[in-house]
């Protein structure tokens, strides 16, 4: 015989999806804004800040602010690919309720080029001379530099003025514009250490005018 199914009170309690209508919120695209030649591209991301359901997203991209646009993916994420120059994108939301649409802000996604940097000093040096660092760069605008014993500086050709032995070897240097940075540049220091003077004697100490002394110094090389 069939029964009748006992359900209780909270079984089959839903609630029910909200479906949209009329126009849908324009949202707007969220990502990096910044890429740099060679890239491998990235991916955007578009919001339209509504949890209702029925929504349809057309991505679409131009080298043009403005377009004429190609279209892309339909998905709430999309991934540029390698990008060679600016590009702007927009997605376009369908409420497939209503049949209306709403186009999102144009985001802009910048390809800038990287700066070139070299790196020079004026050693080799001795302990006690002044080191002068010298950067060069083709559309470089902010300068990097680390070194030996801590040594640090955003200056496009810093110096140190009195120079020790603890700062000789490698100083390097990253320039960047715009967002993107340059590969290390380096330069070697060679801090050469003066002889450590024992000793000074004349022999004989005492001469008349117009004699000869042999002068002898005892002395050893200084390794840093």
């Amino acid at each position: 015989n069939a029964s009748t199914p006992d359900l209780g009170a909270d079984e089959g309690a839903f609630t029910p999806l909200a479906l949209c209508s009329g126009t849908p919120p324009a949202g707007s695209i969220t990502g990096t804004a910044v890429l740099c030649t060679g890239n491998t591209g990235t991916t955007l991301n578009f919001d339209n800040g509504s949890t209702d359901v029925g929504f349809i997203y057309q991505w679409a991209f131009s080298t043009v602010s403005g377009g004429p646009y190609t279209n892309m993916g339909t998905n709430a994420s999309q991934s540029t690919g390698a990008l060679t120059q600016t590009t702007y994108y927009t997605v376009t939301t369908l409420c497939s309720f209503s049949g209306l649409t709403n186009i999102s802000p144009e985001f802009t996604l910048a390809v800038n080029p990287i700066p070139t940097a070299s790196a020079s000093s004026n050693g080799p040096l001795c302990v006690g001379d002044a080191l002068n660092l010298t950067s060069t760069t083709d559309i470089g605008t902010n300068f990097s530099w680390t070194g030996p014993n801590g040594f640090t500086s955003g200056l496009q050709n810093p110096t140190i003025a009195a120079i020790t032995a603890q700062e000789g070897g490698t100083y390097s240097l990253t320039v960047t514009a715009a967002g993107c940075s340059s590969t290390i540049a380096t330069t070697s220091v060679t801090v050469n250490v003066g002889p450590l003077v024992n000793s000074i004697t004349a022999t004989p100490s005492t001469i008349c005018s117009g004699g000869n002394s042999q002068l002898n110094v005892d002395a050893v090389a200084v390794v840093p």
